[in-house]
């Protein structure tokens, strides 16, 4: 179960490269003494599964020996939330 211990790490690793701050919180904008903030929102999904093992009964002949399988999938989704607005000493969040 190696293989899928390896998946699992390496599926992990991207998620967290994925979700790291300058993610979230995008670049500033300025217009003048104005700033804006975009906020992004990231929803993750991942599957990660394998498994073993040797052919069994009704096996045919070719598929008796060991085997191992692995797989998975995901999916993110990345939506703007919100803007931090800054104006002058005046701070504030407009939902989106």
């Amino acid at each position: 179960m190696d293989h899928v211990k390896k998946l699992f790490d390496s599926v992990t690793s991207s998620l967290y490269d994925l979700a790291k701050t300058e993610n979230i919180v995008g670049k500033p904008i300025s217009n003048n003494n104005n700033i804006a903030i975009p906020l992004i929102e990231i929803s993750v999904g991942f599957f990660v599964a394998g498994g073993s093992g040797k052919g069994g009964k009704g096996a045919t002949k070719q598929s008796k020996g060991a085997f191992e399988l692995d797989n998975s999938c995901g999916g993110t989704s990345l939506s703007p939330v919100g803007v931090l607005v800054v104006e002058g000493d005046n701070i504030r969040i407009e939902g989106i």
